[in-house]
C-alpha cells in the first residue's frame, strides 16, 4: 500500500515520452502521495485517480473497525495547494469519463482525479481473498 504515486513519479521520470496513470485508494493514497509535490515540481503530466471511499477498503474486506477509516482530505484541491495541475472531482461515470478525457488531453502538469465510490464497493476476487484472510486470522 502506498506505492501508487511514487511509482507513478519514478514511471514518468524514466519514460517521460509516455502518459503515466496512478490508481490508488484514499487510504494508500495518504500513506506517500505527497509525491505530487515533486510531480509538480518537476512539470510532470501524470494522472492519478483517488478512489475515494474514506478509507483502507482492502483492510475492512480482513478486519472490520472504525480503525479503516481515514480523515477525509479535498484530493481534488491538491493541485491548487502544491501550486500545479488539475483536480477533479467525480461522482458519476459520466463526470469521471470527461475528467479522464480532459487529464489524458492535458501535457501541460498532473492531474488529480477524487473518484468518489461507495465503501463496499470492491472485487468479486478481493472479497473471496479478503474472507480467507480474515478465516486464517480468527483460526
Amino acid at each position: 500500500m502506498g506505492f501508487a504515486v511514487p511509482a507513478a513519479l519514478g514511471a514518468k521520470m524514466a519514460r517521460p515520452d509516455l502518459k503515466v496513470i496512478a490508481l490508488v485508494g484514499d487510504g494508500a493514497f495518504q500513506m506517500t502521495g505527497m509525491e505530487l509535490s515533486t510531480i509538480v515540481r518537476r512539470g510532470l503530466a501524470v494522472t492519478v485517480i483517488v478512489l475515494d471511499n474514506r478509507g483502507y477498503g482492502t483492510e475492512r474486506v480482513i478486519h472490520e473497525g472504525s480503525f479503516n477509516d481515514i480523515n477525509p482530505w479535498e484530493y481534488q484541491l491538491l493541485p491548487r495547494l502544491l501550486g500545479g495541475g488539475t483536480g477533479y472531482e467525480v461522482r458519476t461515470e459520466r463526470d469521471f469519463d470527461a475528467a479522464i478525457a480532459a487529464a489524458l488531453a492535458d501535457t501541460s502538469g498532473m492531474s488529480v482525479i477524487r473518484a468518489h465510490i461507495a465503501i463496499d464497493d470492491y472485487s468479486v476476487t478481493l472479497g473471496r481473498i479478503g474472507a480467507g484472510l480474515a478465516r486464517r486470522n480468527r483460526g
